[in-house]
């Protein structure tokens, strides 16, 4: 059976929603374990922080904040992934028989099978790689990152709020190395000594550890649009890396020195707290990144919503459910499955392994009334 849904908040004080309990959907694209595994990786250096007495409130609400609206994207290019039913193409026909749209869906069909989109459900590079921290409050932005193509589009950038760029260093070792599991990583590229100093005081006075690492900036790199990935880490002093692969906040070569009332500022976002230790959240709440982040996740909400209303009508058998308990949930599904007439398709049951009888053998599937659906339930 097939559950599609996103949860409409991912963390509530101190309750956390990671993996299917907070987004489930069927498995093209295969992004369902990749999604959870990216929750994951987002929250457990934030409860690492938390268990040391290092965490604030802004770091730990930010992981809602920067999962919700990445798993809002994943499951809106799930949904252009799902197949439709057989029983979808005597309605469809005669308007794939007129012949200019018969032509332009041609070509369509053409595009979207070869090239760039040829393994759309194998190669999700740009959804698993590229998402953006635009709205964290822990990301020292410089601009809103627009998104990378969600299929094969993954375009390494070095900015702060983007995934740290792959880059093989002269001794062997992958960039990624060198940063830490568990706390921020001061990443030196340059001699920046001196601001690397004072930001590591800065966060230690807000109680928040850092480590601090020093690599070689001339290496080789994978090659980008833009020219080799070593030459972009090269115009670069030091960088601000989470635990999580992502830029935090950088400083280029080109850039002066930033004084020590940018520095805290800096140590500010990095921490949720200010200099006195005091806690950010309410600050952020009241800011206007807060806003635009709130209306940004109305706005793919509601993207998310009007794309599943066609699956009523592609899946007549699928039952919606909102704001219920599981148990209720289940009994709408079983309800629905012993109305729902033959013509809208069979609902099967299936046994999972542990409920099987004396003899090992599955029974047959149910069928009329005895049709049922809930835990055991698989859609065709």
């Amino acid at each position: 059976w097939w559950n599609f849904f996103v949860a409409r908040q991912f963390s509530h004080g101190r309750a956390f929603l990671v993996g299917d309990c907070a987004h489930s959907w069927p498995p093209f694209g295969g992004l369902g374990g990749n999604t959870a595994y990216a929750d994951a990786f987002n929250l457990s250096w934030k409860l690492a922080a938390a268990c040391r007495g290092e965490a604030s409130q802004a770091l730990l609400n930010s992981y809602d904040i920067e999962r919700r609206q990445a798993v809002l994207s994943t499951a809106m290019y799930v949904l252009g992934l799902v197949p439709r039913p057989a029983a979808m193409k005597p309605l469809l026909a005669p308007v794939f028989e007129w012949w200019p749209f018969s032509r332009w869906m041609r070509l369509i069909w053409h595009h979207k099978s070869s090239g760039l989109h040829a393994a759309n459900h194998f190669a999700s590079s740009g959804i698993m790689f590229g998402g953006k921290l635009n709205f964290s409050p822990l990301v020292a932005r410089e601009a809103i990152l627009p998104p990378d193509d969600p299929a094969c589009g993954y375009q390494p950038v070095l900015r702060a709020g983007a995934r740290l760029p792959h880059l093989l260093l002269p001794d062997g070792t992958a960039i990624a190395e060198h940063i830490a599991n568990d706390r921020y990583t001061l990443l030196l590229l340059a001699d920046a000594s001196a601001t690397a100093e004072a930001l590591r005081a800065a966060l230690q006075a807000r109680g928040v550890a850092c480590q601090v690492a020093r690599v070689a900036a001339h290496a080789k790199g994978q090659e980008t649009s833009g020219g080799q990935l070593a030459f972009e880490y090269a115009k670069h002093a030091m960088l601000v890396v989470r635990p999580d692969l992502h830029v935090a906040w950088r400083l280029k070569l080109s850039a002066r020195p930033p004084d020590a009332a940018a520095v805290e500022s800096v140590a500010d976002t990095l921490s949720g707290r200010s200099g006195g230790g005091t806690d950010r959240w309410a600050e952020v709440e009241r800011s206007t990144d807060y806003d635009s982040m709130r209306s940004y996740r109305l706005f793919m909400t509601q993207r998310f919503q009007a794309k599943l209303r066609p699956l009523g009508f592609a899946f007549p058998q699928a039952t919606k459910v909102d704001g219920v308990t599981k148990a209720e949930a289940i009994a709408a599904v079983k309800a629905n499955a012993r109305t729902a007439p033959a013509a809208k398709g069979e609902f099967t049951t299936t046994t999972k392994a542990t409920d099987l009888p004396a003899g090992g053998k599955e029974p047959a599937a149910a069928t009329g009334s005895e049709r049922t659906g809930g835990e055991g339930s698989k859609e065709p």
